[in-house]
This record gives structure tokens, sequence and C-alpha cells, in this order.
């Protein structure tokens, strides 16, 4: 399970004890969740990143995320690496201004790691391999006039990506469900890249109906090479319950 942020509307400790609740409940091992906080879950008198999520850090020691327990979900049966990054900081010069990108030394680090896996996992390569991000990759429907709107240095994020393997970046922040396929060319290699964007599943969002999304991917058995995903969306209806209401398909 991927929580891509945005779990409280101004960091309230309500609303991440409602979080901690809803996911208890769900009978799915913490082992097997990964959380990034999103720019409503930091306090932005914070002087230092950990300041700014000790909130977050708190409530979600027991889950995988960029700060607590395990950065990343590493699942030999299925093959499957899931890494996650915090992309928001505050800018202590520039009126506490949001500020949104990757940390240099975190992609440093991503790809350290990589190279370390693939030299302890002979098939490392065959692994899928996803990365979960709160702010989007790409530009959404909805129009905000802001300074700085976008990941700064998303460029670079994604190409590092695409030259490490990476299939999937999940991200939620506009709160609109959205699917990009990216395919590019370099001197040296393909990257394809599908780009999942999350609904909000609960709260209100001007415009937009709660949901969320469920993935299946499919594996050639022998060469782990994708065949095909497919992306149900499923939104609540006027009493609140979820329905599947959009499929779609996306073949390798």
């Amino acid at each position: 399970m991927i929580v891509s942020g945005d779990l409280t509307t101004k960091n309230e400790e309500n609303g991440l004890s409602e979080c901690l609740k809803h996911l208890s409940e769900l009978n799915i091992n913490q082992d097997n969740i990964y959380i990034v906080p999103g720019n409503h879950d930091c306090d932005r008198d914070g002087t230092n990143e950990k300041i700014q999520f000790s909130k977050f850090i708190s409530y979600f020691s027991e889950y995988n995320s960029p700060f607590v327990k395990n950065k990343y979900i590493l699942n030999k049966e299925l093959k499957l690496f899931i890494i996650g990054f915090n992309s928001v900081h505050i800018s202590p010069e520039d009126d506490k201004q949001e500020l949104f990108y990757i940390k240099e030394e975190k992609i440093d680090e991503l790809i350290k790691l990589v190279d370390k896996l693939s030299n302890e996992i002979d098939d490392f390569d065959r692994y899928t391999k996803l990365a979960v991000v709160h702010n989007n990759i790409v530009p959404h429907p909805s129009v905000e006039v802001k300074k700085y709107a976008d990941i700064l240095n998303v460029y670079k994020f994604k190409y590092t990506l695409n030259q490490l393997g990476f299939k999937f970046i999940f991200s939620g922040h506009k709160h609109q469900s959205l699917i990009e396929r990216h395919i590019t060319y370099g001197d040296d290699s393909q990257g394809d890249l599908l780009l999942i964007s999350a609904a909000s599943l609960c709260g209100q969002v001007v415009g937009e109906r709660n949901g969320f999304q469920s993935i299946d991917i499919y594996k050639d058995l022998a060469s782990d090479r994708l065949n095909k995903i497919i992306v149900k969306e499923y939104y609540s209806n006027q009493i609140g319950l979820y329905k599947e209401e959009k499929q779609y398909e996306i073949k390798y």
C-alpha cells in the first residue's frame, strides 16, 4: 500500500491520529505500507527538516517512510522495490516559502543503494522498481499560480530514475487522479516511466471527488518483464461508499 502524503489539513494531531487509526484497521502488514509526507503535514516554523516533520515522524515510526523505519521496501518473492522521497521543504530566507525538490544527497544515496543491491542480488535488474513522492512530476489540469509550484529539480530526479530502471512514480499533492506514460531517449538508454497521481481519499477538495486507485502488475514469469498494468479507480458516492468507476490498461 502506498500513501502519497497530505495526511492532514494543517499538520493537526487529530488528522494524524485518525489516519493512524484507519491504517491499523486495514489488516495490512505495516511492512507492506509506504508513506511519504505532504506539504500539509509540515510545520513551517520548524528550523530543519526533522523538526518540520516531527509529528509525522512520531506518529508513523512503525511504517516505512523517507524518515523512519526502513527507507525502502524490498520484496524478493515478488521482485519488487519501493522507495520514497520527501519533496517538501521550507525556505527560512523567503518568508517560509514552500520549495518542492528532492535533495541532491538523496538522489546520490539512491544511486549508491541501487548499486549496492545490484551487487548483493543477482537479478536485481529484473525487479520492478517504484518511487513515491508527494509532489507531482507533471502539471495537472488545475492551475496553481504560485512562485514555486513544481518540483525544482524534476528533470534530474526523473532522469536518474530512468537510468536506474524505475518504471513507476506515484504522487499526490493536487488530489487529482492522473496517469501519464513518459518514454524518454538518451545517449545510452531508453526510459519508460508510468506517472500515477492519486485523488484524495477523504476531506474536501474543490471540484474533485474522493477516491483511490488499485494497481495490478502483470509480468512474464520467465523474464520478469512487464506485460501490462491495470489501474482501477474507485470513487465515493453520496453516502461515502467507494465503487470502481474507471479502469485503464497499459500494455508493454
